[in-house]
C-alpha cells in the first residue's frame, strides 16, 4: 500500500497544475484517485500542493460586466504597498530633513545679511568728513542698497522653499505644529 501512496504521490506532483485530481469513493468503497469527476458524486476534487507545502494561489473566480468593482491584483497590491511605503519615506525625510534643514537655510542667510549690512555700516562711519569721505559713504550708502536687495531677493526664495516644502510634507499627514514663514 505504501507503495502506491509513493507512486500516487509521485505522479500527482509530476502532473500537470491545471489538472484537476479527485478523491473518490470506488464501487468496493475504497479510496480512490483519478483525473476524471466522481461517479455519482460520491468525492470531490482535492488541492494537491507542491513539495514546499505551499499551494498554488487560488484562481479568483471571473466577474462579470455586472461588477462594480474590479478585483484587485496581486500587482496592484504590491504596487499600492510600494507606493505607501515611499509616501511614508517623503514624510519622513521632509520631517527629519527637509523643512528643518530648509529652516536652517533662511535663518544662517538672514544672519548673513545682518552680518552684512552691519560690516557696510561700520566701513561707511569710518568714513572721514571730507569730501573724499563723504565720496566714500555714499559709495558704501550704495553697496548697502544693493546688498539689502540682494538678501531680500535670497531671503524670498528661501522662504518660498520652506513654506513648499511644509505643504507637501503636511499634506503628507506630517509636520505637526510647524507654521509657514
Amino acid at each position: 500500500m505504501l507503495k502506491h501512496l509513493i507512486a500516487l504521490t509521485a505522479v500527482l506532483l509530476t502532473a500537470s497544475p491545471s489538472w484537476a485530481i479527485n478523491q473518490c469513493i470506488g464501487a468496493n468503497g475504497k479510496l480512490v484517485f483519478q483525473d476524471t469527476p466522481c461517479v455519482q458524486g460520491r468525492g470531490g476534487p482535492i488541492q494537491v500542493k507542491p513539495a514546499s507545502g505551499r499551494a498554488p494561489l487560488a484562481m479568483a473566480p471571473a466577474t462579470t460586466a455586472s461588477s462594480s468593482a474590479p478585483a484587485q491584483t496581486e500587482a496592484d497590491r504590491l504596487n499600492a504597498s510600494v507606493a505607501a511605503s515611499q509616501k511614508e519615506r517623503r514624510k519622513l525625510s521632509l520631517e527629519r530633513r527637509g523643512v528643518p534643514d530648509a529652516d536652517a537655510a533662511v535663518f544662517a542667510h538672514r544672519d548673513a545679511c545682518r552680518a552684512e549690512q552691519a560690516r557696510l555700516e561700520a566701513e561707511k562711519r569710518s568714513a572721514y568728513n571730507t569730501l573724499r569721505g563723504q565720496v566714500y559713504a555714499s559709495q558704501k550708502a550704495s553697496e548697502q542698497a544693493a546688498s539689502a536687495a540682494r538678501c531680500d531677493t535670497k531671503d524670498r526664495e528661501l522662504v518660498n522653499d520652506h513654506n513648499t516644502l511644509l505643504q507637501e510634507c503636511q499634506a503628507l499627514g506630517g509636520c505637526p505644529g510647524a507654521t509657514p514663514m
